[in-house]
């Protein structure tokens, strides 16, 4: 059974002139206003890993942008590993509910940017290594 990762295409959800992109990806997932926690901005340098971790109470979100890059996720009930292509053109947000192992490589040029943010405060992080480089 296939882990349920929910892929949000952002450019749907953004506003678009000659000057890029805004979103609001609390707006999009329908918790503007209220409650979040432990909302942090990284960067991914060339060829580099984030993530390789799962929580074990927490829904996170991942809103990945600024190159390409490669998302990875699994259940703890399975083997299998799978897999997104992110092209890198428009900003992408997963929603990843807990007990998901999840990763990120950057697999462009350039530096690449992920903002994170989780509905529970104390969720704990629970580090795995599931994805090698």
């Amino acid at each position: 059974m296939m882990p349920m990762i929910k892929r949000i295409d952002m450019i749907e959800n953004s506003h678009l002139d000659e000057r890029g992109w805004v979103t609001n990806p609390l707006e999009v997932i329908g918790v503007s206003g209220n409650a979040l926690n432990n909302l942090h901005i990284a960067s991914i340098q060339p060829g580099c890993i984030r993530g390789n971790h799962y929580h074990t109470h927490a829904t996170e979100w991942l809103l990945i942008f600024g190159g390409a890059a490669r998302f990875f996720w699994r259940s703890m009930e399975e083997e299998n590993i799978h897999e997104e292509w992110i092209k890198g053109s428009a900003p992408v947000l997963f929603e990843i509910p807990p007990g998901i192992e999840h990763a990120v490589i950057n697999r462009s040029e350039n530096e690449i940017f992920l903002m994170a943010f989780r509905n529970i405060a104390d969720a704990d992080t629970i580090r795995s290594s599931f994805v090698k480089k």
